[in-house]
């Protein structure tokens, strides 16, 4: 029976060093209910990883995604991968046990974060106003970036 998240595929050579990575097969798309939930947080879409490790540690990666590293980012679809020299820093956060340093989101309006929330800060993403929600040194962070300006 083939169910998903069955079916992967993982390294015996770590893709990443100290992260572990497995591909799957993508599930069939279900359709699209009826409703849509709006979140206050006005989330859109997934931009893509930001990884706090040079070019030559994510090559692997890069190559089994078909792509060359070019400003310190590559693409793998529709997603941007990037690497620190990339990045003017890692956003403000703790010290990361692993790779992987934050999820890049892009949100309508930050609005939701004008008021401090614990372990949260205002930042900037490549030159974008932004979210940082800071989470511990064993989980990546959520990086919220202002759609405009």
């Amino acid at each position: 029976m083939e169910r998903p998240g069955w079916t992967y595929l993982n390294f015996a050579t770590p893709v990443v060093a100290s992260t572990f990575t497995w591909l799957t097969a993508l599930d069939k798309p279900r359709p699209a209910l009826e409703r849509e939930t709006a979140h206050p947080n006005s989330a859109l879409r997934l931009l893509g990883l930001a990884f706090e490790r040079e070019a030559g540690a994510l090559g692997c990666l890069a190559e089994l995604a078909g792509a060359i590293a070019n400003g310190g980012a590559f693409r793998i679809g529709e997603q941007t991968v990037w690497l620190k020299e990339a990045l003017a820093g890692p956003p403000a956060g703790r010290e990361k046990s692993f790779p992987l340093r934050a999820i890049v989101v892009e949100a309508e309006s930050l609005d939701y974060f004008s008021a401090p929330f614990d372990r949260t800060a205002k930042t900037t993403f490549l030159s974008r106003r932004a979210v940082i929600i800071e989470t511990s040194s064993r989980c990546w962070d959520l990086v919220l970036v202002a759609a405009s300006g």
